[in-house]
């Protein structure tokens, strides 16, 4: 989908945006005050959406340096509380309006919410949630060797490894898949491992993921020495990124190491975290949520698939889902709180 800057300020040459000023009126004219307009239907949709241009915030639409490095930043992800025009009520699907009434009395969900927010997320000020981040710089080397993305989030995968992402339909037979993985998990760590946890989207029945079983081994102690020659001893690989070893889950800093599959075996990613951490219970509480709750399920699995189809360098596509995953972890929260739940 397409963006465009709105008609205001020096966003636009000023004979453009008086154009733009002069169609908006004979539309008016011609078709009152439910005809189209540029600002409001066809400049930026409303909503969540992977790159394009930013909509304006309370500073208006003015450029944003990184501010480490002072390096201009692109927009990679918008996250919305609406999905329609305020004004106009536009983008708002035929099977969602009632066409027998006008403006927001014609888009009320059969609940009686309002099909403008779905999500019920709210930002700020009803504001939109920009993420940017530095546009990625590619060092150029010799024809034989491959292109390194220089990003901050870690170092390229192992060679045997995809760096390209498809997300698919939630396949039933992951689940016997975590089991066989977890069978040979035990048997390698024994007593220091208390639990192992199926999580991440393959844990979520009815989720669209990445063909990558996630195995979370909670263990009563990390200790790379002792853990990762046991792992390597059938196959798993402990990963060198620059992220592993170390995560921040509810402002603490949280030990865990993660091991990539033996060359050639199904892919998975095994992360072992100290099993009364926060990082642990993020990772249940992720999965138990998604179980529980079909309306952020398939939200969740929409976005996903759309963000894949439109980056998808595994880099870029997980720098995009971090905040994501962030502002849906919120809404988790909310969920245990009002239901009681705790980690298993």
């Amino acid at each position: 989908m397409d963006t465009y800057p709105r008609a205001e300020g020096d966003t636009l040459p000023a004979a453009l945006i008086a154009r733009i000023d002069a169609w908006e009126d004979a539309q008016a004219s011609e078709q009152g005050p439910d005809a189209a307009n540029y600002q409001s239907d066809l400049s930026i949709p409303p909503g969540w959406r992977v790159g394009g241009i930013p909509s304006w915030a309370s500073t208006g639409p003015m450029a944003v340096d990184c501010a480490s490095c002072a390096t201009p930043m692109r927009l990679l992800l918008t996250a919305g509380g609406d999905e329609m025009d305020a004004d106009s009520h536009s983008w708002v699907p035929l099977e969602d309006r009632d066409p027998s009434l006008r403006g927001r009395a014609s888009i009320r969900g059969r609940s009686g919410r309002s099909v403008a927010q779905p999500t019920r997320l709210r930002f700020g000020r009803d504001r939109d949630l920009h993420v940017r981040t530095v546009i990625s710089r590619v060092s150029q080397r010799p024809s034989a060797e491959p292109l390194i993305r220089d990003v901050a989030c870690g170092d390229v995968p192992f060679p045997d490894e995809r760096g390209q992402v498809a997300v698919v339909e939630y396949r039933p037979q992951w689940p016997a898949e975590f089991e066989l993985l977890a069978g040979r998990l035990r048997g390698a760590l024994g007593d220091l491992a208390f639990g192992i946890d199926h999580v991440g989207s393959t844990a979520v029945p009815g989720l669209a993921a990445k063909d990558c079983v996630d195995v979370q081994v909670r263990m009563r102690s990390i200790d790379e020495t002792r853990d990762a020659p046991l792992l390597a001893a059938i196959g798993f690989r402990c990963r060198p990124e620059r992220w592993n070893r170390i995560e921040v889950s509810g402002g603490r800093e949280c030990r865990k190491l993660v091991f990539a599959p033996p060359v050639g075996a199904r892919s998975c990613n095994v992360h072992l975290r100290e099993g009364t951490g926060p990082n642990a219970r993020f990772a249940l509480l992720f999965r138990d949520y998604l179980r529980a709750d079909e309306t952020a399920r398939r939200a969740w699995g929409a976005f996903k698939q759309r963000l894949a189809l439109s980056v998808p360098d595994l880099l870029d596509y997980g720098q995009i889902k971090a905040p994501a995953t962030e502002v849906l972890m919120g809404a988790a929260e909310r969920w245990a709180a009002e239901t009681g739940w705790s980690a298993a």
